[in-house]
């Protein structure tokens, strides 16, 4: 005996119910809506399993009705009321007029008392509130922005550079944005394209750490010249870093959205997060690559000493300061703190860090090789990727009091339970003729559902089609999927209904009206006029039947307005129950689907291409996040590795770098899959977004170690680390500051990514510094090593003359020599020799070695020998000179420490030459003496 809604009205199924449990339906409505499930939990009687009888219990929880203790109940189960939940209904709607009280009770904070506690709500303003609160938290992405221009600031020491890379920032949002809208006419625009936003920030802060880092060495060199050759150096050794990080990184974007594309349940989110995201980085790039240097050359000739906003730290220094006494100590101690920064990062940079990369190399190559093959395992083994078992789409965070009843609270009551887990849903089995399974909708356009597609071959009223059709549905009820319909209501199969229907007399009694040829005159098969017509009469009579008895516009033919059959449906119900796991749609979809295509095989040509179809959105919807995603991720590694491989033109570094993306990535989710992430749509997009987030610290270096002069592995490492090996740490430490400012908000979104920009960057970092470092400084190239080229655009530059010589005399002006930090008012004295510190650490890690200095002749002396010195200076932008026929010769005044023993003046500058340096370019037939 159960207990239902109806019993107080004397229902059949509540007889033998004692009186007092029916009573004002009192007792089921607190088993049902008040009290949680395991209200009556079962507890073990003395000799029994517990375990058996917990799983009794949960059995019997799949139901729909509250269960009472039947009479056959066994004695040694004891139901012990234990009331863990319990729901309140209040007397007002679930709308957004409720919105004013859930703000009032925001306002008490934490509902609780000494008894109870507030742990759950649903007032329908979820997604109103979720709306409220993208605009709200907007200032989490802000504060994030505000601390990578912060960061910024300290690192480029020019305010204009740094509003400069803001605006660029900017700018390539917006450029994006009018492509987006007007060249690709998309009119859809999704909340998830803001992220974009931390995209275009973290990338942007990128280029601007690489260029100034390349800027900074350029001027250190002593034959660094005007502006413009300076410009053209650093553009020639940034601008292939910048360039490949972006194309790679839009590469990936744009390989995920056209993958996104095939994969048609995906496109409302992530094919237009991804197109609008890989437009706004090749944006980025334009913007940063033409606006960037201009800003450095202001910032270089007008800003370097004259504005205090282009200086650090931060402003605090201003000339018209410096008559207070108490400006002075704190404007000294501060310069005094920046350089301190200053020199420890570069030691470390230059010193510490390859020598830890390089002597432990095979420690960080086996270590790190074992934590990515272990995220691997959690990815495709255990646990692995799981997909959603909830239609549920969770919008604000976990903790929030509407999230915690939608993903947890919602099924601890009966009246829930049977609201989603409605016993008479079972799954329909749908079969279709006449229509191809093709989808003419515009992928860009969620709102455009496109027009049907007609099989051309379509013919039901041809007697075989008819005869094959009768004996298909006999075979499908003989199925053990197919459930047997009860009561009376029409067959899912129209053409046994027809087949019935036309067996009655062809003379009504009782209106005298011939029904010739629709009656027992023809005979099954039917010829096709006969069949066409009769078919038409039998559907106008059965839409005149009760609803009880026919529901119209399900299972049945469907029409042209000219009468014609153009696709008919047959439907039946399935033993399986419509259910959220993947794996129990999947076993239906398989079982039926499997079958299905069996039957098509012998069909007539006429009814040779119909399809199944059943209630699998949701069902689809995780079929595509988990195929999708695993796609996307291939093709954005294969199109990152071909614009990689393009761009480098080396294809050892080009695999070492594939490699170590590989290794991010398979580290990354599988950290992911072990936080409890489930691969649900933003999930997947994040995902997805790991790809274009894991290549630019990787490329960074692979460039610089390509770039390289040097001819041997280990100082081809040393050279990149000193080279981009500050800027990259900058770019991770912003991203990862970004991603942490993100936290305090209660929208998911924001969380996700702001955990996400952390861990990515975290691990992008520690694997492209020593794994890739190590893979390269084993067996990496060298001595151009399986370098390609472009033939066909040498054909075009060679002349077959001898190497162009620059003979242009440069001088460089104090104000192009000294830095933007180089206005400290109170000068630090000490030495600025580290030319040959580098040298020292080779010398340490080959274990000795003689270094000599290269000698070049003209003409007359061609038979001396060259020696070329074994390693340059880490950090050395001088590698056009090391691989021409003439060496650049160069006189240069010694270093000058200036000590300043009166006022400061801020265009004073701590280690600069004290005159001009002359550089000329050596002629061939000019003799070695030197030129000032």
């Amino acid at each position: 005996m159960k207990l239902s809604h109806d019993c107080a009205s004397g229902a059949p199924l509540c007889r033998g119910v004692p009186a007092e449990c029916i009573e004002h339906n009192a007792v089921y409505t607190i088993l049902h809506y008040l009290a949680d499930v395991d209200f009556l939990a079962p507890v073990a009687g003395q000799g029994d399993d517990e375990d058996e009888l917990m799983d009794d219990w949960d059995r019997g929880r799949r139901g729909n009705d509250s269960a009472v203790p039947s009479s056959s109940s066994t004695p040694a189960v004891v139901r012990k009321p234990h009331l863990s939940y319990t729901s309140v209904f209040l007397p007002i709607a679930q709308s957004t007029a409720a919105m004013p009280y859930f703000k009032e009770l925001e306002e008490y904070g934490e509902l609780r008392d000494d008894v109870t506690e507030v742990v759950g709500m649903e007032l329908g303003l979820k997604h109103a509130l979720f709306d409220e609160y993208l605009l709200h938290d907007t200032v989490y992405v802000a504060l994030a922005g505000a601390a990578v221009l912060a960061t910024m600031w300290a690192y480029t020491q020019s305010f204009l550079v740094t509003m400069v890379t803001c605006l660029a920032v900017i700018f390539s949002l917006g450029t994006a944005y009018f492509l987006y809208t007007t060249v690709f006419r998309i009119t859809f625009f999704p909340f998830m394209n803001i992220l974009t936003l931390t995209i275009a920030i973290g990338i942007g802060a990128d280029d601007a750490f690489i260029y100034c880092k390349m800027w900074g060495a350029a001027k250190a060199e002593k034959d660094s010249g005007t502006l413009v050759k300076l410009v053209r150096d650093t553009l020639h050794h940034a601008c292939l870093s910048m360039l490949v990080t972006s194309v790679t990184t839009a590469a990936a974007f744009f390989a995920s959205c056209v993958s996104s594309i095939n994969a048609r349940t995906k496109t409302t989110l992530h094919s237009f997060f991804f197109l609008f995201a890989g437009t706004a980085v090749l944006a980025s790039f334009f913007f940063t690559v033409t606006w960037l240097p201009a800003a450095l050359i202001v910032a270089e000739k007008w800003c370097s000493s004259t504005c205090c906003l282009c200086v650090p730290p931060f402003g605090v220094y201003l000339p018209r300061l410096r008559r207070f006494w108490c400006c002075a100590p704190v404007c000294a101690a501060l310069w005094r703190l920046h350089h301190s920064l200053t020199e420890g990062a570069r030691v470390f940079y230059d010193k510490l860090l390859p020598c830890i990369v390089i002597r432990l190399r095979w420690f960080w190559l086996l270590s790190l090789a074992a934590v990515a093959a272990g995220g691997a395992v959690a990815v495709f083994i255990h646990p692995r990727l799981r997909l959603p078992e909830s239609p549920e789409f969770q919008v604000l965070s976990a903790s929030h009091l509407f999230e915690r009843y939608d993903l947890d609270l919602k099924e601890r009551f009966w009246f829930e339970k049977a609201r989603n887990r409605d016993p008479f849903h079972r799954l329909p089995i749908r079969i279709i003729w006449g229509v191809l399974p093709i989808d003419t909708g515009d992928y860009l356009d969620p709102s455009n559902k496109g027009t049907l597609v007609f099989d051309p071959t379509f013919n039901v009223a041809d007697p075989a089609s008819q005869e094959w059709l009768l004996a298909f549905c006999k075979r499908l009820r003989a199925q053990s999927f197919h459930r047997s319909a009860l009561g009376v209501l029409f067959s899912g199969c129209f053409i046994e209904t027809l087949k019935s229907w036309m067996e009655r007399r062809c003379v009504d009694s009782f209106k005298q009206a011939d029904r010739f040829p629709c009656c027992e005159s023809s005979h099954f098969p039917y010829p096709e006029d006969v069949f066409n017509l009769c078919l038409r009469r039998a559907i106008a009579s059965l839409h005149q039947s009760p609803g009880y008895y026919f529901v119209p516009g399900m299972a049945g033919p469907r029409f042209l307005r000219n009468g014609t059959v153009r696709a008919i449906v047959l439907e039946y119900d399935s033993v399986y129950s419509y259910s959220h796991s993947f794996r129990d749609m999947d076993t239906f979809w398989n079982r039926v689907e499997s079958w299905i295509e069996q039957e098509m095989r012998t069909a007539p040509p006429g009814l040779r291409h119909g399809w199944f179809t059943s209630d699998l959105e949701f069902y689809d919807l995780q079929g595509s996040l988990a195929r999708g995603t695993l796609i996307a991720m291939g093709v954005a590694v294969a199109v990152s590795f071909a614009a990689l491989l393009l761009t480098t033109l080396n294809l050892l570094v080009s695999v070492y770098a594939i490699v170590t993306i590989a290794c991010i990535i398979c580290t990354t989710v599988g950290a992911l899959v072990l936080m409890g992430w489930r691969l649900n749509v933003l999930e997947s997009t994040t995902v997805s977004v790991a790809i274009g987030l894991a290549v630019d610290f990787t490329i960074h270096y692979g460039v610089a170690y390509r770039l390289s002069p040097q001819l041997d592995r280990e100082s081809s490492v040393i050279q990149s680390l000193s080279r981009v090996g500050s800027p990259v740490t900058m770019a991770a430490l912003t991203s990862f500051l970004a991603g942490a400012l993100m936290f305090p908000s209660f929208v998911l979104a924001y969380l996700q990514v702001g955990s996400f920009l952390m861990l990515v960057t975290t691990v992008s970092w520690l694997y492209a510094t020593f794994f890739f470092q190590s893979l390269l400084s084993v067996a990496g190239p060298q001595s151009g090593q399986l370098q390609l080229d472009y033939p066909s655009f040498r054909c075009c530059c060679e002349t077959g003359g001898p190497a162009p010589v620059d003979k242009t005399v440069y001088a460089l002006s104090e104000s192009t020599l000294s830095t933007s930090s180089a206005s400290c008012p109170a000068a630090i004295v000490h030495s600025e020799s580290h030319e040959l510190e580098p040298l020292t650490l080779t010398v340490a890690l080959n274990g000795g070695g003689a270094l000599s200095r290269g000698n070049n002749n003209g003409t007359n002396s061609k038979n001396k020998k060259q020696h070329k010195s074994t390693r340059q200076r880490s950090g050395s932008l001088s590698a056009t000179a090391a691989r021409t026929h003439g060496v650049r010769r160069k006189v240069s005044l010694p270093v000058v420490n200036v000590t300043f023993h009166g006022e400061p003046s801020p265009r004073h500058v701590s280690g600069a030459t004290s005159s001009s340096t002359i550089v000329c370019g050596a002629d061939e037939d000019i003799h070695d003496d030197p030129v000032v």
